[in-house]
């Protein structure tokens, strides 16, 4: 480890929950800590890990089959503050999921966390990173919480939303699989 990333402060964890057989959280607080080092509520942050895999809360066209692997809920209406999620994912895509939000995943939520105008603060925001393992894709989706009260349905309102395929996971997908479909033998290189 660099002498840099051990002065990079944890995001603190509000919970983190006993994951079941089978079950893995793709990525820990020192890897989200240090690719969201120095962004704009990095101080307020704080992860919450989860126990099973999620589906996308909001699944616009084009995002369907996706998985939950990351979210930012940037709330400005309660105690709760800005936090992290990090839900479980099957272990076998623990891997892919690792690589998708290390090259891409968190590097859109640093962007997203930018600073921007104040009038944005104002209500409930989500950002949430999806993940789908063959092809490798990864897609963003931003909403709006319309209703935050808990004792109201949630509405959601789409900001936005994008999907990309990110081929350099595509080779590790590969072997990971050849090597679950034969086992004791190592993958072919390229």
């Amino acid at each position: 480890m660099s002498q840099h990333a051990s002065t990079i402060p944890l995001i603190r964890t509000g919970f983190r929950k006993k994951l079941r057989r089978g079950l893995s959280h793709p990525i820990g607080a020192e890897a989200i800590s240090r690719a969201l080092a120095g962004c704009q509520k990095f101080d307020e942050l704080w992860i919450a890990f989860g126990d099973k895999p999620q589906p996308l809360d909001l699944v616009p066209k084009g995002c369907e089959g996706f998985s939950l692997a990351f979210s930012v809920h940037a709330n400005n209406e309660s105690e709760c503050g800005w936090y992290l999620t990090v839900p479980a994912v099957p272990s076998e895509s623990r891997h892919a999921a690792r690589q998708l939000l290390e090259l891409a995943g968190l590097p859109g939520v640093r962007e997203w966390l930018r600073p921007r105008p104040e009038t944005w603060y104002a209500g409930v925001r989500e950002f949430q990173v999806g993940y789908a393992v063959e092809p490798a894709q990864i897609c963003f989706v931003e909403s709006e919480i319309i209703s935050a009260m808990p004792w109201v349905q949630r509405k959601r309102k789409l900001i936005a939303s994008t999907v990309s395929e990110v081929p350099a996971v595509r080779p590790a997908i590969r072997a990971k699989s050849a090597a679950a479909e034969n086992p004791g033998r190592a993958p072919l290189s390229n």
